[in-house]
């Protein structure tokens, strides 16, 4: 009796859609987590960068990973175009030292010095720092912390004397005329806005302050510490 064989096909487990979706969803997670791994070890190293000029550097500020400007003792202002690798010195017009430099967009910027008492300088540009021109604002005092949250609209502190009480002023108009919103105890040397609404600025006698209505009132925030 003759037994007639059948052919059994192979049990092949069969892969779903929802397998194939998981294998590609772990796939993509681990790019992202390769991506995110060795963006973080490329922002863990620094490399010096170069000026060529003898002058004390006190600030910094990059419009675009390209174009930035750094600021210094003697009214230095150097600007790079390509990313820090050369720097070339602008006529600020100024002689005296300048702490802090910001600039809103390629075009439009500021920076802020003098520390002697009598000599406040703020002085502005609108062509990406080929002329800088001086902002008619508290020149009998001594400048501190600035900061524009658009090209009309920032915040300059000052005070009657080095590391004195500082007030801070407002502008809507680009720097032409300036409001007095805050006057306190305690050298004002920075700002930080995150939006045109919310700030803060930074005090030497421990404390910050915070403003949530645009710099029109300022709270403290104690930090517990006398700087």
């Amino acid at each position: 009796m003759k037994h007639k064989l059948q052919h059994q096909k192979p049990n092949i487990p069969r892969i779903s859609s929802c397998d194939t979706r998981c294998r590609l969803s772990v796939l993509l997670l681990l790019l992202v987590l390769f991506y995110g791994f060795s963006q973080s070890a490329a922002a863990q190293t620094w490399s010096q960068q170069t000026s060529n000029y003898d002058s004390a550097l006190l600030n910094v500020h990059f419009v675009n990973q390209n174009i930035g400007y750094v600021c210094g003792s003697n009214g230095t202002i150097l600007k790079t175009v390509n990313g820090g690798t050369n720097w070339v010195a602008q006529n600020s017009g100024v002689t005296d030292g300048l702490a802090v430099i910001q600039f809103i967009d390629e075009n439009i910027g500021y920076a802020s010095g003098g520390w002697a008492e009598n000599n406040c300088k703020l002085i502005k540009t609108i062509n990406g720092g080929d002329t800088w021109s001086n902002v008619n604002v508290a020149a009998s005092k001594c400048g501190g912390g600035i900061w524009f949250v658009s090209a009309d609209t920032g915040f300059y502190a000052y005070a009657d004397t080095l590391y004195g009480n500082s007030v801070i002023a407002k502008t809507t108009n680009g720097g032409a005329s300036w409001n007095v919103v805050y006057s306190g105890t305690g050298w004002i040397s920075y700002f930080y806005f995150t939006d045109s609404k919310n700030g803060f600025a930074t005090v030497n006698n421990g404390s910050v302050l915070k403003t949530t209505d645009g710099g029109q009132n300022w709270t403290s925030l104690s930090l517990g510490a006398s700087l």
